[in-house]
């Protein structure tokens, strides 16, 4: 590559880097939706890493935690799947400079409402997990830009 060609390409670098964020956004979305479920199933945790709680002890004949684990899902805390309508539901959507994690299921508002609204978001170990995903992408890109 000639100094000249190299000059034209730091141009328009940072152009390029904006859109190969938004690419990897796009492409990582998934990736991110998965690690946020991830957090809330394994660990009972919201994107501040704060715990949802623990299930209520009640007189029922089988409490709740009990139940869950019957059904083989964990049920020592709070982690917003009992159906997976919720969790089955979540969508990550970037328009513009806004980033939106969120899900379609009717009780989500009611859930926003409990929890809170950081329920939707990464905890700072996958927030790691996510930056070193897209570090590998944006790394991708630079390479094929300045070949």
């Amino acid at each position: 590559m000639t100094s000249k060609e190299l000059a034209s390409k730091m141009a328009v670098l940072p152009d390029f880097l904006s859109g190969a964020v938004m690419r990897g956004l796009e492409e990582l979305g998934s990736q991110v939706v998965d690690l946020n479920i991830s957090q809330m199933e394994e660990l009972g945790e919201d994107s501040r890493g704060a715990k949802f709680g623990d299930y209520a002890v009640r007189s029922y004949e089988m409490g709740y935690p009990q139940l869950k684990m019957q059904l083989g899902r964990e049920g020592r805390f709070i982690n917003l799947h009992n159906e997976g309508d919720f969790h089955g539901g979540m969508d990550f959507k970037v328009s513009g400079s806004s980033i939106e994690i969120t899900s379609k299921d009717p009780k989500t508002d009611a859930l926003v409402s409990r929890f809170g609204a950081d329920i939707f978001g990464l905890n700072e170990a996958n927030m790691d997990e996510f930056m070193d995903l897209m570090v590998e992408h944006l790394v991708e890109e630079l390479k094929m830009f300045f070949v």
